[in-house]
């Protein structure tokens, strides 16, 4: 019910979402009435050790993965970034970069852990799993620069209790 709260609010004009497992299914999930465009460059960082749910596969293996078929891989997400970039390729793929010349300004992006710690400059102690973290990105000459919004603020300055789980008006 939160998602579809969220969504309703966010009205993005583009979806994107890392090719990784985890945050595909999410984006899947949430946004189920609209198309998904997956890019690499918005997987985890550190693939020393990636739990299975955040492991690089190929084109080939994910088209094979029958949960993901089922919920619409093939109709509803845009994996020609994901092809033409030959995932997996590590972390040197940037995202943001590729968000840069996207003319949408209401983006929701579907990512992971380490990705989003380094875009905030480590700014979080804590990352929510499975919630939405409000943010700006500023886009200069040659970086970006990607900051907490105000109301992701206020969100947080909220006690615990009702931080993380509640519903709150």
């Amino acid at each position: 019910m939160r998602a579809a709260k969220e969504r309703n609010q966010l009205d993005p004009e583009l979806v994107l979402t890392s090719p990784l497992t985890r945050a595909l299914k999410t984006a899947l999930t949430a946004f189920r009435d609209d198309k998904v465009l997956a890019h690499p460059g918005f997987a985890e960082l550190n693939d020393r050790r990636p739990i299975p749910e955040n492991r690089g596969r190929t084109l080939e293996e994910l088209l094979c993965d029958g949960d993901m078929l089922e919920m619409g891989l093939e109709d509803r997400v845009d994996l020609s970034h994901v092809q033409a970039l030959a995932w997996p390729s590590g972390s040197t793929i940037d995202g943001m970069e590729f968000l840069r010349e996207r003319p949408e300004e209401r983006v929701v992006i579907f990512s992971h852990h380490n990705y989003i710690q380094r875009q905030l400059e480590h700014s979080l102690h804590y990352v929510p799993n499975c919630e939405p973290i409000h943010v700006i990105v500023d886009f200069y000459e040659t970086s970006h620069r990607v900051r907490l919004s105000d109301a992701q603020h206020r969100w947080w300055n909220l006690s615990s209790s009702t931080r993380f789980g509640e519903e709150v008006d």
